[in-house]
This record gives C-alpha cells, structure tokens and sequence, in this order.
C-alpha cells in the first residue's frame, strides 16, 4: 500500500509539474530518480 501511495503522489506532482511547464531543474531529486527508472539503459555505459 505505501508504494501504491507514494508512486500516486510523485506522479501526481510530476502531471502538476508537465501542465505548469516546469523546468526539470526544479523538480525534488525524488521525482527526477522516478523519471530516471523509466529511461531506457543503454547498453555502451
């Protein structure tokens, strides 16, 4: 339950922050290591 609540709220902020327009600077450290999980891995690092 308590990823359940955090991946709601760390999206919720995240949907806040595309509709607002904001920098990615300006996001916590928390959703910019969200974000990252989704990028794919390259496999030349």
């Amino acid at each position: 339950m308590e990823s359940f609540a955090y991946r709601f709220l760390i999206e919720g902020t995240l949907i806040r922050a595309i509709r607002e327009r904001q920098p990615a600077a300006e996001l916590t450290p928390e959703a910019l290591t969200y974000l990252a999980h989704y990028l794919p891995v390259s496999p030349h690092t």
